[in-house]
């Protein structure tokens, strides 16, 4: 939804249609916690739709992770159907890998549905293998990068992506960090495991 304006702490925010946040300081993400299952909860694969549990808190990459039961399943795809930050529909087609997470490539807004397809159980147990659809990590986008995180809630980063070149402190390696930090930092991509933050955006 662009041009929503509402308010934080006396602040306003203003959600622009690429997905930035306008402040009345700076052009702004919302960075919120990991969370690998808050769209659909574990589930046995299939073919057919899965069951949202609940919206992302921001736009945001989803997270596609799958387990494997015994021998790894046959994995297809899994297709989204949702929308963008300015309520503009979009999709987006993804090939889980077992043993691990794989990324949409677009930020969503809403989740409409998550369709797997192509999926076929594997052959020598016959067990089907697990899957869970989350949240992921928040993205400066083309052309910007996050030159200032603002901490709003203590929050613990899960891993970072430096802009090439820069010299910027590894947040990963402190245990937290406190709520009302403002820190300098050349980054292209923040994931949380948890707390709450502002990423601060600036043009390359």
């Amino acid at each position: 939804m662009s041009g929503v304006i509402w308010s934080k702490d006396g602040n306003y925010l203003k959600i622009n249609p690429d997905g930035s946040i306008k402040t009345n300081e700076a052009e702004t993400k919302g960075i919120f916690p990991l969370d690998v299952d808050k769209i659909v909860t574990t589930a046995d694969m299939k073919v057919g739709t899965y069951t949202i549990a609940a919206q992302p808190t921001a736009p945001c990459l989803l997270s596609v992770t799958v387990t494997a039961v015994g021998t790894a399943d046959t994995m297809g795809t899994i297709a989204f159907v949702g929308t963008d930050i300015s309520g503009a529909a979009q999709t987006e087609t993804v090939t889980p890998v077992a043993g691990s997470t794989v990324y949409t490539t677009k930020e969503f807004a809403t989740v409409t549905s998550a369709t797997g397809a192509g999926w076929v159980i594997d052959g020598v147990e016959g067990t089907k293998d697990t899957i869970t659809i989350g949240v992921s990590s928040a993205v400066s986008g083309t052309g910007y990068y996050f030159s200032t995180i603002q901490v709003l809630a203590q929050a613990v980063v899960a891993s970072q992506t430096n802009v090439t070149g820069a010299i910027t402190a590894q947040l990963s390696d402190f245990t937290a960090l406190p709520a009302g930090a403002i820190i300098p930092v050349k980054l292209t991509k923040i994931a949380l495991t948890s707390g709450e933050a502002i990423g601060i955006l600036a043009r390359t």
